[in-house]
């Protein structure tokens, strides 16, 4: 048996709803809902007038993950971002699928990457220049 529970947000400009599947029975006397703000930060990578910043990222949105970095076995990429999430240490986290057009199934291998290694925000929070210049992200 399993229960599926559906949790709506209307945030008055769009309705976000997902369902979670959880194994045996839940009653509403099991569930506490707890919520939390993430200031995500609006600064978008100095180094690439094209980036996006992670404020601009949602579940659902299609993104290119561009590498300038030197490794050859390093390329970039298209994703699909899955979440975005903090970890326990405060740092916020991507998920995403990278995807392929040119063979089926075009999503594969869910990834979770931290923000600032993506260039999706300044690499220390204490110093806003310090940015990693392998990574960029854009909208696709």
């Amino acid at each position: 048996m399993a229960t599926v529970i559906t949790i709506v947000i209307d945030t008055g400009d769009e309705t976000i709803t997902k369902e979670v599947t959880v194994r045996g029975e839940v009653t509403t006397d099991d569930l506490v809902i707890k919520t939390r703000t993430v200031n995500a930060p609006t600064t978008k990578n100095p180094f690439h007038p094209d980036a996006i910043s992670i404020a601009d990222l949602k579940a659902g949105v299609r993104v290119r993950m561009h590498y300038t970095g030197s490794k050859p076995y390093i390329e970039s990429f298209s994703a699909l971002i899955a979440e975005i999430f903090e970890n326990d240490n405060g740092e916020v986290v991507v998920g995403y699928y990278r995807v392929r057009t040119n063979t089926r199934p075009f999503v594969y291998g869910y990834k979770e990457q931290l923000a600032r290694n993506l260039g999706l925000c300044p690499y220390n929070w204490r110093h806003s220049s310090t940015w990693v210049l392998d990574w960029y992200v854009t909208a696709e």
